[in-house]
């Protein structure tokens, strides 16, 4: 009631209202029900009449910077991000006015904190959720907090290993492919045999540097590039690969670039298991299984780790995709 003079203020309260008015007009509200303050001076008279509420039958939470209502909030994965918000209290879908010092607060987890004016700082700490909890009166509203997992390549979202293929990438298993800013994994292109090497070296955890003395004689060994001789060392000495033939054994060449077989990758797969289980094949193409691989597959059959298409093939002669080879991997690490 501010620039008024020589008048003199007053309230009455019905329905369990509590409403006070000092002699300088501040009205403060409390409880519930009917409030009506009169003004009154030498030639003034005035009512106002309050609908006072002390609990309101709902709470919004509203983003400052899109005054829009909100039901949850996050943060992307690894991530820290802050919001402005405030909160407003409604009786019958109108807005009541408040001071915004009756709202009360606080968060419930380690993933975020939120100081009294209703400012949220969000950090990604490792857990996994929180909430965000304001009260008026006895009226209360929450919302969850949550980490938003980011996809580390560019190409897997909606891909059916896209999971196996994240959680792999954050192990270090699995390195993407830059391709004009972007990093791709490139799930369904064919692995190559070198390719497949490291991922298999990475899921068992081994250091393939000490098996850098190990000698390589495969006929085409200048063509290994650098960064994959270790691998292929490693898989070489614990006896995982052989490498190809077109001579009965005589010699062998490794053919790092080609794409790898799901036979061969299978193959690999078996020799880094323990035991020798065996269970009969049934696929409408173990025909089509090469000799030298069978008892991997009756192995790995056995043992679970293979299953087969829909149409009760097995596919032995087709190339493995990065996808096939990630999932392979993953099984080993497993």
């Amino acid at each position: 009631m501010d620039g008024l003079k020589n008048v003199s203020f007053d309230v009455s309260n019905t329905d369990g209202a509590r409403t006070e008015i000092d002699n300088k007009g501040f009205i403060t509200f409390k409880g519930t029900g009917h409030s009506n303050v009169t003004v009154t001076g030498n030639s003034y008279y005035k009512e106002f009449s309050f609908e006072v509420y002390e609990t309101p039958d709902q709470i919004r939470i509203i983003n400052e910077s899109t005054g829009k209502a909100i039901d949850s909030l996050s943060v992307p994965e690894g991530k820290m991000t802050s919001f402005n918000l405030e909160a407003a209290a409604y009786v019958n879908g109108v807005r009541l006015e408040a001071y915004p010092s009756l709202y009360l607060w606080e968060t419930e987890g380690t993933l975020a904190n939120v100081d009294e004016d209703g400012n949220v700082s969000i950090k990604d700490d490792g857990s996994e959720s929180a909430i965000l909890r304001v009260r008026v009166g006895e009226a209360v509203k929450e919302i969850p907090i949550t980490v938003t997992e980011t996809d580390t390549f560019a190409d897997v979202s909606g891909h059916w290993a896209h999971d196996i293929i994240e959680e792999m990438a954050d192990s270090g298993i699995v390195n993407g492919i830059n391709e004009n800013g972007a990093l791709l994994f490139k799930p369904d292109a064919n692995v190559s045999r070198i390719q497949f090497a490291a991922m298999v070296c990475n899921a068992l955890g081994l250091d393939v540097n000490e098996y850098r003395g190990v000698r390589l004689d495969f006929t085409d060994n200048g063509d290994i590039q650098p960064w994959a001789v270790n691998y292929i060392k490693a898989m070489v000495s614990l006896g995982y690969i052989n490498g190809r033939s077109d001579d009965d054994g005589r010699t062998f060449y490794f053919d790092p670039e080609s794409s790898i077989t799901r036979a061969e990758a299978f193959v690999i797969m078996a020799r880094t298991i323990p035991g020798n289980d065996r269970s009969e094949l049934s696929f409408a193409d173990s025909t089509d299984i090469p000799p030298w691989a069978a008892l991997s597959f009756e192995k790995l059959l056995a043992i679970g780790m293979i299953r087969g298409f829909s149409d009760n093939t097995i596919k032995p002669d087709a190339k493995t995709t990065r996808a096939e080879a990630v999932s392979i991997a993953a099984k080993l690490l497993d």
